[in-house]
């Protein structure tokens, strides 16, 4: 399993887009399994489901708009005031490529799902890195470490000063660096990625 710009499609910022493509271990022809307009990246395979997390860049150009005449538009000038659409997030596929959906996150707060480089714990918290710039464009701010503890919960912080003295403190804090340390060697004794 691995992200390629094989398939030629253009992400809606100009660029081409990724998409995952797996082949069998046996060999044979490579298969598409996703389809993103903008980009699935950085797969990985939940150690409880089995399932591909990936990231996925979830923007949309268009806007909503009070003063276009259609009510959308793509100039910023024109948008209505609010939430933007755009960032990479930890998207959950099955093998086939088939039901879609977020993989951890706060997701009652759009921004707080950003999570690139996914990584599922076996207890089931994602870790991924969030960056001042959601879309990575044109190119990363100020990436950080981001723990969902359990998979869908506020994030954590693990190497801000004050947010780490915090997760130490609460019930329940995984331990990112040997979680992933054993996450990572356990994976590389069986096989997987």
């Amino acid at each position: 399993m691995f992200a390629s710009t094989r398939f030629p499609w253009l992400a809606e910022n100009g660029g081409l887009a990724t998409n995952l493509w797996v082949v069998s271990a046996a060999g044979g022809p490579l298969e598409r399994v996703t389809h993103e307009r903008n980009g699935a990246d950085e797969p990985t395979i939940d150690p409880r489901s089995g399932r591909i997390v990936f990231a996925r860049w979830w923007t949309n150009r268009f806007l909503a708009s009070d003063q276009a005449p259609s009510g959308i538009t793509t100039d910023r000038a024109l948008a209505d005031p609010g939430d933007r659409v755009d960032l990479w997030h930890a998207a959950s596929i099955g093998t086939e490529g088939d039901g879609i959906r977020l993989a951890g996150g706060n997701a009652r707060v759009r921004a707080e799902t950003m999570a690139y480089q996914p990584l599922v714990l076996e207890d089931g918290t994602l870790v991924g890195v969030e960056d001042d710039s959601t879309s990575l464009v044109p190119k990363p701010v100020r990436p950080r470490l981001v723990v969902f503890p359990g998979g869908f919960a506020e994030p954590v912080h693990p190497a801000s000063p004050v947010s780490a003295p915090r997760c130490a403190r609460r019930r329940g804090c995984p331990m990112v660096a040997s979680s992933f340390r054993s996450t990572r060697v356990a994976a590389a004794t069986t096989g997987s990625t």
